[in-house]
C-alpha cells in the first residue's frame, strides 16, 4: 500500500512540475512576442508570477526546491545570496563546505546560504550532513525534474552552470555577480562576499537617499 501511495505521490510531482513548464513556457513565449521582454527576462517573470513557500531553516529538506521558491529568496534577500550545488562524494565540495559554515558563522549578516545536493542516495547525504554539526543553511534533496528546472532558471540569468560539482553563484539585489566553478580557497570567497555586501549596502542607500528626495 505504501509503495503505492509513493508511485502516486511521485506521479503527481511530475505531472505539476509538467503543467507548470508548460505554462511558463507559454508566457515566455506570448511576452517575447510582444516584443516587451527579452526570453531570460520573460522567464524570470515566469517564476516571479508563482506564489512559491519561503525555503526552510538549517538542514536536508525532503521537499521539492523550485525555481519559484529559489526566485522569492533571492529577490527577498536583504544580504548577498549564495546559491550552491554540491554533492557530498565531491572532495572540492568536502573542503568548500567547511569553509562556508565557518564563514557563516564568522560573518553573518554579510550573506545568506542556500544548497542543493545531486545526490542519488539519501543516506549517503544523510550521513555527509551528520558529520557537519554546525551547518545553519538548508540544503535540497535531488530530484531529476526539479534539478532541471533550476538548471533552467540559473539559464535565464545568463549562468553557465553545465552539472558540475561544486558549482555557486552568488546573488546581489536580486541580479548575479559573480559564478563559481570548482574549488575557491576561502579568504578569496570572504573578500567576494565583503564586496557584495558592500555594493548591496550602497545600492540600498541610494534607494532610500532617492526616496526621500522626492518626499515634498
Amino acid at each position: 500500500m505504501k509503495s503505492g501511495w509513493k508511485r502516486f505521490d511521485r506521479i503527481l510531482n511530475i505531472t505539476l512540475v509538467i503543467c507548470f513548464a508548460l505554462w511558463a513556457i507559454g508566457f515566455i513565449l506570448e511576452q517575447s512576442e510582444k516584443g516587451t521582454l527579452s526570453l531570460e527576462e520573460a522567464a524570470r517573470r515566469a517564476f516571479e508570477s508563482v506564489d512559491a513557500p519561503a525555503l526552510g531553516g538549517p538542514g536536508l529538506h525532503a521537499e521539492r526546491l523550485s525555481a519559484p521558491m529559489l526566485h522569492k529568496w533571492i529577490q527577498e534577500s536583504d544580504r548577498p545570496a549564495l546559491f550552491m550545488i554540491f554533492a557530498s562524494w565531491c572532495p572540492y565540495c568536502k573542503q568548500l563546505i567547511p569553509d562556508l559554515i565557518a564563514l557563516q558563522a564568522e560573518e553573518p549578516e554579510k550573506f545568506r546560504l542556500a544548497a542543493m545536493t545531486i545526490d542519488h542516495e539519501r543516506q549517503a547525504i544523510d550521513t555527509y550532513l551528520a558529520s557537519q554539526p554546525a551547518l545553519a543553511f538548508p540544503v535540497y534533496f535531488f530530484e531529476p525534474e526539479y534539478y532541471t528546472e533550476i538548471g533552467k532558471f540559473l539559464h535565464s540569468f545568463g549562468m553557465r552552470y553545465t552539472g558540475g560539482v561544486p558549482y555557486m553563484v552568488l546573488f546581489s539585489n536580486g541580479k548575479p555577480v559573480r559564478e563559481f566553478n570548482g574549488a575557491i580557497d576561502k579568504e578569496t570567497l570572504r573578500a567576494m562576499l565583503r564586496e557584495a555586501h558592500a555594493h548591496q549596502l550602497q545600492a540600498m542607500e541610494k534607494i532610500s537617499s532617492d526616496a526621500r528626495s522626492k518626499t515634498p
